[in-house]
């Protein structure tokens, strides 16, 4: 089958009929010449859609986009948070233990959010956010930073110390994805700076997606429907058109199908207390099982 015509089909099931009002075409039309290249025309495409395309195996796809989460769906990181804060305090000549910074950061989050600060997430500049809340860290681990200075190393540095990495089949499927004609999304809840940098360290590119959204791309985080629609709208497609793949049930699966989209719960460890119904895969290739 022609590569040309390969776009918008994948292969599993056969194709749907082709359908084409050629009665009205040649209705319009008023040379007997035209008719006749016409009817011509629909048969040979016809003939050659369900023919050609049946004896590989190809069919028409409903499917125009593809969204995916990405931390647990796309990458891993390879290096915890509490690890990636010790390495870099280390870097500057102080030493707390792993253990010491996991509690510094539970601490944290419980400061923070009897305060509500997680909802200023995306609403306000990265730097920002990340120098509030690690200033905090500094605070419960007893380290002097009135000024904020240290709390600004940590932010800067924190991508040259973290480390991430794409999943064996993350890119062979974004780029079997584009080779079959379909658009494809990242929609994260970090900040889309932060979106970058962790596609780099883990040797992907935003180039390899049609749109990348973040919750500061729009102010929110999933499972707000805004984020998705978002999406949507840069793609140019309708919800029943588009598939999203995440890895958590709440903010990615049930966020998606309450914006319209079909969802696919991908689980790449252990199973999980899933509600019944819900469409699970065990790798990104399962995808096309979907389309």
């Amino acid at each position: 089958m022609p590569s040309s015509l390969r776009k918008g089909v994948v292969k599993g099931r056969r194709p749907a009929r082709v359908l084409v009002s050629w009665q009205i075409l040649l209705i319009c039309s008023r040379g007997l010449g035209f008719q006749f290249a016409v009817v011509k025309t629909v048969i040979f495409a016809s003939r050659l859609l369900e023919c050609s395309a049946c004896r590989e195996g190809w069919c028409v796809l409903k499917t125009r986009a593809v969204l995916f989460d990405m931390g647990g769906t796309l990458v891993f990181a390879t290096c915890s948070e509490s690890e990636t804060f010790r390495r870099i305090l280390r870097s500057v000549g102080i030493t707390r233990t792993k253990r010491d910074i996991e509690e510094a950061l539970s601490k944290t989050k419980k400061e923070l959010d009897a305060e509500g600060f997680a909802e200023k997430f995306g609403k306000i500049p990265r730097e920002e956010f990340w120098v509030r809340r690690d200033s905090c860290v500094l605070k419960h681990l007893g380290i002097e930073d009135q000024k904020g200075e240290l709390a600004r190393v940590l932010d800067r540095r924190w991508f040259d110390f973290a480390n991430f990495k794409a999943y064996s089949d993350t890119q062979r499927t974004l780029e079997r994805l584009r080779e079959t004609g379909l658009r494809t999304g990242l929609v994260s809840n970090g900040y889309e700076e932060e979106i970058r940098s962790v596609l780099s360290k883990a040797g992907l590119s935003t180039k390899m997606f049609d749109v990348v959204v973040g919750a500061d791309t729009v102010h929110e985080r999933k499972p707000h429907r805004d984020i998705f629609e978002y999406a949507l709208r840069k793609l140019r497609v309708r919800p029943e058109e588009t598939i999203f793949v995440g890895d958590q049930l709440d903010t990615d699966y049930k966020g998606a199908e309450d914006a319209g989209i079909r969802s696919l719960l991908i689980l790449r460890e252990k199973a999980r207390a899933i509600p019944n119904g819900t469409r699970i895969i065990a790798g990104l290739q399962e995808i096309f099982n979907h389309l």
